[in-house]
């Protein structure tokens, strides 16, 4: 998986492209990678675009994924993350999970709505 990573001033935009990583080792370290490169921009907001993306975890797959990625501590990213609209019953599987979490974290199809969330207090 290939990721760009913009400063937008106001945000940060992290792009990824290829194919998503079909086991979770391999899908945390691609994580690793992403939350190193979100850290180093020093922006509280990030949108995240994941619709060329291909492959997506199973639902349990998913499940075992955050468990184990994401760490207890939520910290204070506010992210919004663009996805396909045939990707959207995993894509809200996993927000719900993040959201769970304690992340501040929304699934969108529509890069507008996606920023105009970002970019506001609203939860």
């Amino acid at each position: 998986m290939n990721m760009e990573v913009i400063d937008e001033g106001e945000y940060g935009r992290v792009t990824l492209t290829g194919n998503f990583p079909g086991q979770i080792p391999e899908a945390i370290d691609a994580f690793a990678r992403i939350s190193a490169a979100v850290g180093a921009l020093g922006l509280p907001r990030v949108l995240l675009d994941v619709r060329t993306v291909g492959g997506r975890m199973s639902i349990p797959g998913t499940f075992e994924f955050v468990t184990m990625a994401h760490p207890d501590d939520p910290g204070t990213i506010r992210t919004a993350c663009l996805d396909s609209p045939v990707n959207m019953t995993s894509a809200r599987f996993y927000e719900n999970l993040m959201q769970n979490r304690g992340r501040v974290y929304r699934m969108f199809t529509d890069e507008a709505s996606a920023l105009a969330w970002l970019l506001s207090d609203n939860p």
